[in-house]
């Protein structure tokens, strides 16, 4: 894999205690397909090999996948490595290469940052998810069958939000204001 001697050519030797968020992107050319992108980085060998390298403790790494011609954006979400909630660590790298991917070409990308937003101002996960109500493990608080996926219920304060069902499962509708 190319991952573990990309990561040793930086000669940076604790290059894996110094990496606090990463992240993984793949853009295939117009004349591939979208799932070419997905089956190469979204496999325990690249994922494993990738966290393994910067001492990783998150089973998930954000990604991206999209198809384009040369010189479209490459975006490389990135989250904190252990931490997945660390919103301060949420961060996108955008850059494009002028002659990649030609239309039978993939480009794959790995991102890795040594820090979070400087002055990040969106709050503490944990403690919204404590005001909503919900936890960790089903934070948007998604029913199926009438039962939470956490066993934790949903706590929001009735008319806060806008209900409907979808698919068996409740969805909480996004337009919280109304209009007069």
């Amino acid at each position: 894999m190319l991952v573990p001697a990309k990561i040793r050519s930086t000669g940076i030797r604790e290059w894996h205690e110094a990496v606090e968020a990463f992240g993984k992107s793949a853009i295939v050319g117009v004349d591939g397909e979208l799932e070419h992108a997905s089956a190469l980085i979204h496999t325990l060998h690249f994922g494993n090999t990738y966290r393994s390298a910067v001492g990783a403790r998150s089973y998930l790494v954000a990604f991206n996948n999209t198809r384009g011609p040369a010189n479209a954006p490459l975006l490389i979400p990135m989250m904190d490595k252990n931490d997945e909630g660390r919103r301060s660590h949420y961060l996108t790298l955008q850059f494009s290469i002028s002659d990649a991917p030609a239309a039978d070409e993939l480009v794959v990308a790995i991102g890795g940052a040594t820090g979070g937003r400087p002055h990040h101002r969106i709050g503490d996960r944990y403690k919204d998810l404590a005001e909503l109500g919900n936890d960790v493990k089903n934070p948007a608080a998604v029913k199926y069958a009438g039962r939470s996926l956490s066993g934790a219920g949903n706590r929001r304060a009735a008319g806060s939000d806008s209900w409907r069902e979808h698919a068996g499962a409740r969805v909480v509708s996004a337009n919280r204001r109304s209009r007069a």
